[in-house]
């Protein structure tokens, strides 16, 4: 999955291994020979052929401590990932499913080249610098070896769909594809107090015949004082869920929940706040288009609010290895309490002990009185 702190720092504390390698010194790639460019290509080689069980991360910019915590030192330049991409598939016999992102730490940028689990075995077609062709490279410990006969025949076989899935569940903003941390933060302002009710109510007939009379919004004002708010407060999150493994995860289902009290707000897309009109009449014919095209299957979040808290499910259905799940709708929770989390687990036909979740979402919240200022974007002018 992508890195965050939490998974940098949990790395920057583990040895080189299968899953993992420290490079001090960015790869040689803009302006250089074949034998240098191919020493990028073997490491992306040998951790795609690697046996192991999580992603792989090579880590640019980060001296290596034996016993202790290895050490941020950061790059100068970062490699085109696209560029990368065509380099290292146009080599291969299959392309092979990495990718490299830069990423800010301590002040520093350092690069990140991670790589998925995934079908196996990978070689060049020609041979290319230092490297062979049809030779399957692979990670050993923290070296590379030349993979045996066998274990490239035990590479080629499929992937048994049995087993436990190892499932990952994350905040995301599902428009953008993007994945949050957890903690992930947010800023909200929360409008306190709020305008007069009768702010904004209709002083006069809309189009002065009687049957437009009859849809004016008598509710006008207090509805969109109250949108306002919303828009203020309320923060819109995505989930998307990975299966880090070879095993399918069968009718995979998350159950979860968010402590209620005074302080915290908790909704799915059927209750999202909706914009409100002084015409009734123009609201309905607006909102009929969106609502029909946009008609939502699983994976929904859905909230249910209970005496002593909210509670969310998300049914996704049969997950396959290596896919990824993206919500469908955000929830909208606002929070006054710092650290609002969202705590549940993750079921399934195959998953014989559910697999817990904690998604936190820290909220920097300012408090000031409403103006009118917050509410005119909004308004109706019609």
């Amino acid at each position: 999955m992508p890195i965050d702190k939490n998974t940098l720092e949990q790395l920057l504390h583990e040895e080189e291994g299968s899953a993992l390698d420290f490079k001090r010194d960015q790869y040689p790639f803009e302006g250089v020979d074949d034998k240098d460019k191919s020493e990028l290509l073997k490491d992306i080689l040998a951790f795609a052929n690697a046996w192991r069980r999580t992603t792989a991360y090579i880590l640019i910019g980060v001296d290596e401590v034996k016993g202790g915590r290895s050490k941020i030192v950061g790059v100068g330049k970062h490699l085109d990932d696209a560029k990368l991409h065509q380099f290292v598939n146009s080599k291969t016999q299959q392309p092979i499913e990495f990718s490299y992102q830069p990423f800010l730490t301590e002040n520093v940028e350092i690069g990140v080249i991670e790589i998925p689990i995934q079908e196996r075995p990978f070689y060049l077609k020609k041979k290319f610098g230092k490297l062979d062709d049809n030779v399957v490279y692979k990670r050993d410990g923290s070296s590379t070896a030349i993979a045996t006969p066998d274990e490239i025949a035990k590479m080629g076989a499929k992937q048994d769909s049995g087993g436990t899935p190892q499932l990952v569940l994350e905040w995301a903003d599902i428009e953008k594809r993007v994945i949050f941390p957890s903690p992930h933060t947010v800023k909200s302002l929360f409008l306190n107090p709020q305008l007069p009710d009768n702010t904004f109510d209709i002083s006069h007939p809309l189009y002065g015949s009687l049957i437009d009379n009859l849809h004016d919004n008598g509710n006008y004002s207090q509805e969109i004082i109250l949108y306002a708010w919303q828009m203020a407060f309320l923060k819109s999150f995505g989930l998307r869920l990975f299966n880090d493994s070879g095993a399918v995860g069968k009718r995979v289902r998350f159950v979860g929940s968010v402590i209620k009290d005074s302080a915290v707000i908790v909704l799915d897309c059927t209750d999202q706040p909706t914009r409100p009109y002084r015409n009734r009449m123009f609201g309905i014919t607006e909102s009929i288009a969106p609502i029909s095209q946009q008609l939502r299957s699983n994976p929904d979040p859905c909230v249910r609010e209970l005496d002593d808290k909210w509670e969310i499910t998300i049914d996704f259905g049969d997950v396959r290895p290596r896919e990824k799940i993206w919500t469908t709708s955000s929830l909208f929770i606002g929070s006054r309490n710092g650290i609002t989390r969202l705590e549940g687990e993750l079921q399934g036909d195959n998953i014989s002990e559910p697999i817990p979740c904690v998604l936190e979402i820290s909220f920097e919240v300012e408090q000031r009185p409403m103006e009118r200022s917050d509410v005119d974007p909004y308004l109706d002018n019609q």
